[in-house]
């Protein structure tokens, strides 16, 4: 009765199965679904206010931005949209023995009930709040987190939107565990491979690659080529070769 964690969008709760398998219940609240669609609508409304208002706010699209974010939170409320993004990501990720991604128990689970597989492990957010159990190796977990990371972006272009530390479990063996699926981003081979060349430019302190690669996403016409630069050298000035505890 007591649940394990709740959410704007849903609550979650432990359970067993007739088999006394050790499951949980993620259960969206009853009612959600015209509280967001009544607070999208209002976004909206602002939106498109701010954007005709404002030739500044418009330059940042709103209202492009407020659709992205209502097919987001829209794809979140249905829960068997996140029962497959599991099943995507568990299947491309499977050679990855260290991931963890709960199994989903289909016979149970559809658009207000999703039911996987307990994970019994230590929160990254215990973690940062200072409980330090023995028996796991802070910079192996970090490895294997960032390893984990850029083989969903770069290898697969499908990755875990929302990797906040609630959603990041430690686990016995030195395993990780994610959770919580209904946030996924996707990127194309093409972007995938932008990224990469912006990537390598930043390391490499090549200021003109890095505007190249800023100037092919961008959706602007004319851009001031050396207001550009200046910003650019300006951020590689701040960060590059910076500890990284800083």
């Amino acid at each position: 009765p007591e649940p394990l964690a709740a959410g704007s969008i849903a609550q979650v709760h432990r359970a067993q199965t007739p088999d006394g398998s050790d499951v949980v219940l993620k259960i969206r609240r009853p009612g959600i679904q015209e509280k967001v669609g009544a607070d999208l609508r209002l976004l909206l409304r602002v939106a498109q206010f701010a954007e005709h208002e404002s030739s500044e706010l418009a330059r940042f699209q709103p209202r492009r931005i407020a659709k992205d974010f209502q097919r987001s939170i829209r794809a979140e409320l249905d829960l068997s949209i996140e029962a497959r993004n599991m099943r995507a990501l568990g299947s491309r990720m499977a050679d990855e023995e260290l991931l963890v991604i709960p199994r989903v128990h289909e016979q149970w689970s559809g658009e207000r009930l999703l039911v996987m597989d307990y994970l019994e492990g230590l929160s990254a957010a215990d973690w940062i709040g200072g409980l330090r159990p023995t028996g796991f190796d802070p910079r192996a977990l970090a490895a294997l987190g960032a390893r984990v990371l850029v083989k969903m972006v770069f290898a697969h272009g499908v990755f875990h939107a929302d990797p906040h530390p609630g959603n990041v479990l430690f686990l016995d063996g030195g395993r990780i565990g994610l959770l919580d699926f209904g946030l996924v981003g996707h990127l194309s081979q093409a972007r995938r491979q932008q990224f990469v060349l912006l990537l390598g430019a930043i390391v490499e302190r090549d200021e003109e690659a890095v505007a190249d690669a800023l100037r092919t996403w961008s959706e602007r016409e004319h851009v001031d080529h050396e207001s550009l630069l200046a910003d650019i050298r300006g951020f590689l000035d701040r960060y590059h070769g910076v500890p990284i505890g800083e």
